[in-house]
């Protein structure tokens, strides 16, 4: 009785012991062999959660460098036809960089490093874009350079904040990236002085409706969001606040150790 209380408060590695040869030593072989199938089934169940969180994470990630890919080549193909070969090479020299880091390393998480390396190499391609309009500071914590993080985590952030914060602005463009740890949170924080994000677009992207036509550009924040759930638990994500005109941050909150 005792074994079976224990095991209704969720102890599974209880055992009855029986030392006897009536019907009560058969009902404690029945009772360990059902604790026995129900450690075994709840195994399987927390197996195939995690597979299908991994497969998810893996298609969120997938849907991140097409996009960075694409743009990339929309704005060399933009600078052979305004006649300017030699933006239009370096930019490609650099592309060849930014894919060499996705093909050497195929991990799913990466170091701080290795993620602050991609994000400088896809400043260096907008700075040509935006040439004077555009300048950048990263600044990361030295203890942190080899915490390992999911690839590609910060650098949509940083693409939006450029595609979408600065896009329409006249004036000069700052993005400033920030990485630091704070007992056992690992923060990442992406600000620049674009347009900014409307209210409505931010309850969208936060909230958990479809982004319609005029707020797809939080469709990479929210990625972001979501894969950082997936890898670091629901109480870790990312906070906005943003001020239109004047300024964006968003923060990310992850952990020194992912669930996954």
């Amino acid at each position: 009785i005792k074994c079976v209380e224990k095991v209704e408060q969720g102890d599974f590695s209880v055992q009855t012991s029986i030392d006897r040869k009536d019907e009560f030593s058969i009902l404690g072989k029945s009772v360990n062999a059902m604790i026995f199938r129900i450690k075994e089934l709840i195994s399987n169940i927390k197996t195939k959660e995690r597979s299908l969180r991994i497969a998810e994470m893996k298609a969120l990630q997938a849907q991140i460098h097409p996009h960075l890919i694409f743009n990339t080549l929309e704005m060399i193909k933009w600078y052979i036809r305004l006649g300017q070969p030699q933006k239009a090479s370096h930019i490609l020299v650099q592309f060849a960089k930014l894919l060499r880091q996705g093909i050497d390393n195929k991990d799913e998480m990466v170091s701080v490093r290795d993620e602050i390396a991609v994000i400088e190499i896809y400043l260096d391609i907008q700075k040509h874009r935006f040439e004077d309009k555009l300048s950048t500071e990263i600044s990361i914590q030295p203890e942190i350079l080899e915490y390992k993080i999911p690839k590609y985590i910060i650098q949509p952030i940083v693409e939006n904040s450029i595609v979408h914060g600065l896009k329409d602005k006249i004036e000069p463009g700052h993005i400033f990236i920030k990485g630091y740890e704070i007992e056992g949170g690992l923060f990442f924080l992406i600000t620049d002085n674009g347009t900014g994000i409307g209210d409505a677009e931010l309850k969208q992207i936060l909230g958990g409706d479809a982004l319609d036509d005029d707020h797809k550009s939080g469709t990479g924040i929210r990625n972001v969001m979501r894969r950082i759930k997936l890898y670091y638990g629901n109480e870790y994500g990312l906070d906005i606040e943003s001020v239109r005109n004047v300024e964006t941050r968003i923060t990310l909150r992850m952990h020194t150790e992912p669930e996954v």
